[in-house]
């Protein structure tokens, strides 16, 4: 058995819904679940730290990665590890349909929608930066992090998967 697994994510807005939604749910499956920033890292940084934590510390590796600007999905695993990552297999690379954004949008119920004062589109596979940003700006939050923070606390697990794609990937091929 392995002793961990690393969730490799690309920032902060990631790390925090890991550690938030994810881990709990992969503490059922590993001793230990901890989290690795790559993205502002130098390709030889991370590829360092993946063999170690492949071979000396018994780990599995997932990683996250928005979609961004790629015309699929099969090209943005290949760009994540040739580029960026190496080292970590493609099977183990979960893209984010369109941004880790439309993840914490996706987890909001019906009825939470209208308590906080947000609109949420049905789904959410195409939201990105600017969208949450714009949605933010039309409620009570002073700040798009407090508003992430309130959405992780309210997050709905079977809602997300019905309303974003590739959280429904994500749970249902990893977290159950």
């Amino acid at each position: 058995m392995l002793n961990r697994v690393y969730v490799l994510v690309e920032g902060d807005d990631d790390e925090r819904f890991v550690k938030r939604i994810v881990e709990p749910l992969l503490l059922k499956r590993y001793p230990k679940v901890d989290t690795y920033q790559y993205a502002a890292r130098p390709k030889k940084i991370v590829e360092r730290f993946v063999n170690t934590a492949r071979t000396k510390l018994n780990a599995e590796l997932l990683c996250l990665s928005d979609m961004d600007n790629f015309p699929c999905i099969t090209k943005r695993k290949r760009n994540v590890v040739e580029k960026k990552i190496g080292g970590v297999y493609a099977t183990r690379v979960i893209v984010v349909r369109k941004k880790i954004e439309g993840w914490y949008l996706a987890g909001i119920t019906t009825g939470n929608d209208r308590k906080i004062g947000i609109q949420c589109p049905d789904q959410t596979n195409q939201v990105n930066k600017t969208d949450f940003d714009n949605i933010v700006r039309k409620t009570k939050f002073t700040s798009r992090i407090s508003c992430m923070i309130v959405l992780l606390d309210i997050f709905d697990i079977q809602t997300a998967v019905r309303r974003n794609t590739s959280f429904k990937y994500f749970y249902e091929k990893y977290l159950v």
